[in-house]
């Protein structure tokens, strides 16, 4: 997978986008990076996701945001998923002022001009989430880029995103996170040797 961290020397010609953050890929973003491929296929098109990087609440909320993955641990999912091009997009103060006609125009149609697009339905973009999918619709019309929108998917009639799933591991619920995840969660780091004493006593923790 080609990895882009900004839109300039992009090597990217004739591709269908998802956008999204993508936080987890978990089963709702499968369905979306499903659909992304089939139309990819339809239309002789290479697979791209555009995602974000850190989480606009960050910046917006100004306060620390609970990811499901790092970002190394998305973008490996993604390559795993098959996807063929990510732009990792730094979301700052001044990409959070754009609103939804130049963040359209400036980057996606300017820089990568998509054979289509491919977002779920609670899609938003721009400066106040002004943007959504029908906005969306209008301008890749404008431009004769295909659209389409990928209809949320639920479990135990819960619809499955990002925010449900932690709100589950939170909660210790994770039968239900996995179910979501589509895989189940874990975790990555640096095993220490610490003193031993709960190993002393039968129970060796990490």
């Amino acid at each position: 997978m080609n990895i882009y961290f900004d839109f300039t020397n992009l090597n990217i010609k004739s591709v269908f986008v998802g956008v999204g953050i993508f936080d987890g890929v978990h089963r709702g973003h499968q369905e979306i990076i499903k659909i992304l491929k089939e139309n990819a296929k339809k239309y002789n098109s290479e697979t791209c996701v555009l995602t974000f990087y850190p989480h606009p609440v960050e910046i917006l909320a100004n306060k620390e945001f609970e990811y499901l993955q790092t970002l190394d641990e998305r973008l490996e999912t993604l390559k795993e998923a098959g996807i063929k091009h990510t732009i990792c997009v730094l979301f700052d103060e001044h990409f959070a002022k754009l609103n939804p006609d130049d963040f359209f125009n400036n980057y996606i149609f300017k820089h990568l001009k998509p054979n289509g697009m491919v977002v779920g339905e609670n899609f938003r973009f721009g400066k106040d989430r002004k943007g959504d999918t029908p906005l969306l619709e209008n301008l890749c019309k404008q431009h004769k880029i295909k659209f389409c929108v990928v209809d949320s998917i639920k479990y135990n009639n819960e619809i499955i995103s990002s925010t449900n799933i932690r709100e589950k591991l939170k909660n210790s619920d994770f039968k239900s996170a996995y179910s979501m995840l589509g895989r189940r969660f874990y975790w990555i780091g640096v095993v220490t040797k610490g003193k031993g004493l709960g190993r002393k006593i039968g129970f060796p923790t990490i």
